[in-house]
């Protein structure tokens, strides 16, 4: 069992949706940007952005979502954590699109802006082995408390529910729904 946004179908795992996960714009304190309530996806061209590595579930959305509103994120910067994205705004090497929770707090000299206009947000949830039929009592529990609290406070969208991967389908009933 795992905690993952949504596997390749090829994979034959079985994934439960636990929330949605919106990002959000970190920019420098003193980016021209930064004074806006807002931003869109015209505002991003000609900005330098800084993404995570290829292989990153959350920089192929932004990849796609951006690519899609004719503008191309790529600004050949990679780095390999949100953290270290984080810390490269804050020493102002450019802008980042990042997991809302992992951006709040800001760090000192950043600032959030909400991206509008392009549905930026990635599910999170469990994934299975698909022999696995039943957890320990121990697990049971976890799993319990995973799904009522993640839920209740980073609720799924409804586009969220309707996605399907193949086997990596967002199934019904997971093989640990119904623990306890």
């Amino acid at each position: 069992m795992g905690i993952c946004t949504p596997p390749d179908p090829h994979m034959g795992l079985i994934f439960e949706p636990l929330f949605s996960e919106p990002l959000t714009v970190l920019l420098p304190e003193a980016h021209p940007l930064a004074n806006r309530d807002h931003l869109s996806s015209i505002d991003l061209l000609e900005q330098r952005i800084l993404l995570t590595e290829r292989g990153c579930a959350y920089r192929a959305m932004i990849e796609t979502a951006l690519l899609s509103q004719g503008s191309n994120p790529f600004s050949g910067i990679e780095m390999g954590s949100i953290e270290v994205l984080k810390r490269a705004v804050q020493g102002g090497l450019g802008i980042a699109i990042i997991p809302r929770a992992a951006a709040s707090p800001p760090l000192p000299q950043t600032v959030i802006r909400e991206l509008h206009g392009v549905d930026l947000r990635l599910t999170i949830g469990l994934v299975f082995l698909p022999e696995i039929r039943s957890p320990g009592r121990a697990l049971g529990t976890l799993l319990t408390l995973l799904r009522t609290r993640l839920q209740e406070e980073i609720p799924l969208s409804r586009q969220d529910e309707e996605v399907e991967h193949g086997k990596a389908s967002l199934p019904q009933e997971s093989p640990f729904s119904s623990t306890l």
